[in-house]
């Protein structure tokens, strides 16, 4: 499976589990954060 169709499938997951408006949030949220911010967050 390729890197993409896998992420292809967990956002697809996710998105079955969360409303449009939270997972927009939530999609926006993740995608401003710089790589620090992400491991910073991934670690707490």
């Amino acid at each position: 499976m390729s890197e993409h169709n896998h992420y292809q499938r967990i956002l697809s997951a996710v998105r079955a589990q969360l409303d449009e408006v939270p997972f927009a949030a939530a999609y926006a949220e993740g995608y401003a954060m710089t790589p620090d911010q992400t491991v910073a967050f991934i670690s707490e």
